[in-house]
């Protein structure tokens, strides 16, 4: 895990209720829900003379229930809200929400939530 991903994990772990499982980029075959399932991706561009560096950051959320993805989901957007707005703790600095989307993904027979948020140049922190 990068230094990013590892403060994100953390901040999730204490963030959702007991007993949900958080993963990076894939949950295992067996898991079983809730869980999340968290990604943060980096990309370089160049534009003109200068790079330009976008982050993104996705919390999908997956539930046997409805209403407990979009609960956990809620919470997901609530922390990364929360952090980037300067306050104490995983500081992520300018991150924007970018969209919300959802559906039920049957091979596991679980409900999904998931939350993005993006940024050009972000800055984090852990404080």
């Amino acid at each position: 895990m990068t230094g990013i991903e590892t403060a994100l994990f953390a901040r999730l772990i204490t963030l959702l209720p007991p007993g949900t499982a958080v993963f990076l980029h894939e949950m295992p075959q067996d898991a079983t829900g809730p869980y999340v399932v968290f990604e943060v991706t980096e990309r370089s561009d160049v534009r003109g003379t200068a790079p330009l560096s976008t982050l993104e950051v996705r919390v999908a959320c997956y539930a046997p229930v409805h209403a407990d993805s979009e609960l956990l989901a809620g919470l997901g957007r609530e922390g990364l809200e929360f952090w980037s707005s300067g306050a104490p703790g995983l500081i992520l600095h300018p991150l924007a929400f970018a969209g919300q989307e959802g559906g039920y993904e049957s091979e596991f027979g679980v409900y999904r939530s998931a939350v993005t948020f993006a940024a050009q140049a972000v800055q984090w922190a852990i404080v």
